[in-house]
């Protein structure tokens, strides 16, 4: 733990937060309130961290949407919190990064298997580059490839997780039709509760879901398809109407 709250390494860390930036979360602490935090309270963080005694904050929920439907809960820690786990991880993962073998992928700086998409310009090509690809990771890699997610297809007519391309030049990642029609399901499912169920708790599950989305689905490039979702505010003065009337 001295490794940890080493003046260097916690600077490290800090530019790193800085860096990555994001909005205030449960403690209505932003990034750019951090260097003042930790200038005027830092005696104390470090002494509760070499003492063992440190608590953690409360972190922030929100709901990540899935392109087949369902979402996952994300926790997004306090800024303090992740200026603390960087500076864990800075000191931590060199130590068991070593002890991973060199075709360990997942969870790695720099290495990690995901989803692969490969653009070629025809489809022979995408036959003969998929072909190898799955040689490779299969003899040297040892991973198994999911063959029915895998196909050699126009890139605007295959999905990754809720995102596509546009089918015009230049192609540009767009959320996919799925996962529009998806959110717009679950809006629909929030609003729609017009029993046993109050206005604010209504827009606190709301905000929650949107906030999770718009953190996801800012990755798109095609930001037109947006453009429609603006019909969603119209439920809410419906159902305020009807949750008073009952």
């Amino acid at each position: 733990m001295e490794h940890v709250v080493d003046q260097s390494n916690i600077l490290c860390a800090f530019s790193r937060v800085k860096q990555n930036g994001g909005s205030p979360e449960i403690d209505g602490i932003t990034v750019e309130n951090l260097s003042d935090i930790l200038i005027n309270h830092w005696p104390l963080i470090r002494n509760l961290l070499l003492s063992g005694e440190y608590q953690p904050q409360p972190m922030k929920r929100v709901e990540i949407p899935k392109s087949q439907g369902g979402y996952r809960l994300l926790g997004i820690p306090t800024v303090v919190d992740r200026c603390i786990q960087q500076a864990l991880l800075q000191v931590l993962q060199p130590e068991w990064d070593r002890t991973f073998s060199d075709s360990s992928y997942g969870f790695r700086t720099r290495l990690s298997a995901h989803n692969c998409n490969i653009y070629v310009k025809s489809a022979r090509s995408g036959r003969r580059v998929m072909a190898g690809i799955t040689e490779y990771l299969k003899r040297k890699l040892k991973l198994t490839v999911n063959e029915a997610k895998s196909a050699v297809d126009r890139p605007w007519k295959r999905a990754f997780p809720g995102f596509t391309f546009t089918r015009r030049r230049p192609n540009r990642r767009k959320t996919s039709n799925k996962a529009l029609n998806h959110f717009m399901e679950e809006i629909r499912r929030i609003t729609g509760r017009i029993h046993g169920v109050t206005i604010v708790k209504v827009i606190k599950d709301l905000k929650s879901y949107l906030t999770g989305w718009k953190l996801y689905f800012s990755f798109s490039e095609a930001k037109s398809v947006f453009q429609g979702l603006g019909l969603m505010s119209r439920k809410m003065p419906v159902f305020e109407a009807t949750n008073w009337s009952t």
